[in-house]
């Protein structure tokens, strides 16, 4: 199942918090450039409800996120700016 989840601040420079509404358990969140649908940025083992990321390393541009735990796949969207 997707599920949506909250960013902010977006859009966004450095680091960003992912609101989860559960509270995650080794999830993985996975960033994609959503003009070209690669993953740029992966992280691993990470847990909270909501869960701090930094994106000042990727080019300016759209991204979709997408953080997988316990089955459930959440889905946001953030621009680096």
């Amino acid at each position: 199942r997707t599920l949506p989840l909250t960013v902010f601040p977006n859009p966004a420079t450095g680091t960003i918090s992912i609101n989860l509404p559960v509270t995650a358990k080794d999830a993985t969140v996975t960033v994609i450039n959503s003009a070209t649908g690669q993953a740029v940025s992966q992280a691993h083992h990470l847990n909270g409800a909501t869960i701090d990321y930094d994106i000042s390393r990727l080019p300016k541009g759209a991204y979709i996120l997408k953080v997988c735990e316990a089955g459930a796949v959440y889905i946001g969207k953030v621009s680096r700016q």
